[in-house]
């Protein structure tokens, strides 16, 4: 009986040509957007390649935290315990020196991982900051503030060119 179907609807479709969709035309003529000002354009740049510099550098740090200076710290640790154990056994000096060398990687890569953490976040959020700067209302150029301080009141006014 689906097969009925099938066959009948597909012959319905065969049979009977499709309609071409009608043209689309434009009600309103469309104004062409303006130049962008080339200075406006480079800051606007600027502004993208520190946000991906940024966001590049957070993702390198947070990898050699997560996937150079945890693994030395359980290797280390690892270490710790085989010279314990070897101090009977063999010479104690082996074990230990490796115990070192493990600790150092481990601070090394820790210490470069959060210091890459901390400078992509820094980067990432003035980048952020400059876009969205650059992406606010461009036509304000002049703007007046409240200025409440020690012993005044008064307006700050500041002009942008």
């Amino acid at each position: 009986m689906s097969g009925f179907v099938t066959a009948f609807v597909v012959a319905t479709m065969l049979a009977a040509p499709m309609a071409p969709a009608p043209a689309v035309t434009p009600t309103e003529d469309a104004a062409p957007a303006p130049a962008p000002d080339p200075a406006i354009e480079r800051q606007r740049r600027g502004a993208t390649a520190m946000v991906v510099t940024g966001g590049t550098t957070m993702a390198v740090g947070g990898a050699a935290l997560l996937f150079v200076a945890l693994p030395a710290r359980a290797l280390y640790l690892r270490s710790l315990e085989e010279a314990q154990d070897a101090q009977w056994v063999t010479e104690r000096e082996a074990p230990a020196r490796l115990a070192r060398d493990r600790h150092e990687l481990m601070l090394i890569s820790a210490a470069t991982g959060a210091s890459l953490l901390a400078v992509g976040t820094v980067i990432l959020a003035v980048g952020s900051k400059r876009r969205q700067r650059l992406r606010s209302e461009r036509a304000a150029t002049f703007s007046m503030a409240p200025a409440i301080g020690r012993g005044q009141w008064g307006a700050a006014a500041s002009v942008r060119f």
